[in-house]
């Protein structure tokens, strides 16, 4: 009994001294990634190309941008826009890229993704931005 009323006391004074214990800690930074294939698909003749893409952030983040390039021989294409959701789940997509200045041919290309997210409470932002050589096909 008298070991349960020191018990008591204790608690009493570190509530007093310190305040309650935190609920959940500090709020966790966002985290979002993209993952590239090692390959894509030409369409129309090469006047694009379709790659599959996918892509996880934590939920509620807010997209701030997401998007996907491919080079090939020194031309860069228009950016293909990635439609990333923060739910906290992995998605896949293909996402259509438009070729630049040149058409895009069968043969090696580089495909650089860039993602950045926001966590709307803190103001934090988090970004990936990965970078594949990619095997283009017909």
């Amino acid at each position: 009994m008298r070991r349960s009323i020191r018990v008591a006391v204790l608690v009493v004074v570190l509530f007093t001294l310190l305040g309650p214990p935190a609920l959940g800690g500090p709020a966790e930074a966002p985290r979002v990634h993209l993952t590239l294939p090692v390959a894509a698909k030409i369409l129309g003749g090469g006047t694009g190309a379709k790659i599959q893409i996918r892509g996880i952030c934590t939920a509620g983040a807010e997209v701030l941008e997401a998007f996907v390039t491919i080079d090939q021989d020194g031309f860069t294409s228009q950016m293909g826009a990635i439609p990333l959701v923060c739910d906290g789940a992995s998605h896949r997509w293909r996402v259509p890229i438009r070729a630049g200045d040149q058409p895009f041919h069968p043969g090696l290309a580089t495909a650089s993704g860039y993602a950045l997210v926001l966590d709307p409470g803190s103001g934090e932002t988090a970004e990936d931005s990965p970078f594949v050589v990619v095997n283009l096909v017909g």
